[in-house]
């Protein structure tokens, strides 16, 4: 037997111990498995390392990538802030214009109110002397038409007599224009209720008699 097989055999047995060392005394199959199955536990810790590892360096790309966004935001914040801080200061400027305006505004709009109120004072002085030369002429004119014109005053109380007269006679014209119609208007009916030739000859006659009469009032009316 060659000391390879020799070795081999002495290794399989279960019968070898372990001459010494820390397992000395202990199956060396025993030990060999122990250490055997230490060493898979030790790869597969090694692997699940590796594997964390791994993760891990994909956790730091993403951070790093996440890092670099923020760093990239906070420039772009920067710059915003400075550009709002520019506009900000812009703003300020245009304030301050607005308020240098705004007090000569404030001026000119105070001097025309002064101004304004001496237009509107002249205006209420000619108003008010306006208002007594007006007051003057309606009291002369007042006074005269209470004092009256007695020349005027008999010019109209004559019309209205003439006038009164001329109603009068017109009433009178047309209250008699109605009688003769009614006498007419009568005889007509009496004739046609009687059927008489001679009282409708002396109706005729009647209504040419008051057909004159009746046209001597109209030119007298005229």
């Amino acid at each position: 037997m060659s000391s390879s097989a020799a070795f081999a055999a002495t290794v399989n047995s279960d019968d070898v111990s372990m001459s010494h060392g820390d397992f000395q005394g202990q199956p060396i199959t025993g030990v060999i498995n122990g250490a055997r199955n230490q060493a898979n536990y030790a790869t597969e810790q090694a692997h699940a390392a590796q594997h964390q590892a791994d993760e891990n360096k994909s956790d730091i790309q993403i951070v790093e990538k996440v890092v670099t966004a923020h760093d990239s935001a906070i420039s772009t914040n920067t710059q915003n802030i400075d550009r709002n801080k520019s506009a900000i200061e812009s703003v300020q400027d245009e304030v301050q214009t607005n308020r240098q305006s705004i007090t000569q505004t404030q001026a000119n709009v105070d001097a025309l109110k002064a101004d304004t109120a001496n237009q509107f004072k002249s205006v209420n002085d000619a108003s008010a002397q306006r208002a007594k030369i007006v007051d003057r002429k309606i009291a002369d004119e007042t006074a005269a038409r209470q004092a009256g014109d007695e020349k005027l005053q008999t010019q109209v109380t004559q019309n209205k007599a003439d006038t009164d007269k001329s109603i009068n006679a017109i009433n009178d014209a047309s209250a008699q224009r109605a009688k003769i119609v009614d006498g007419k208007i009568a005889d007509e009916t009496a004739a046609r209720q009687a059927g008489d030739d001679n009282l409708q000859t002396q109706v005729t006659d009647n209504k040419t008699d008051a057909d004159k009469k009746f046209q001597v009032i109209n030119d007298a009316s005229v």
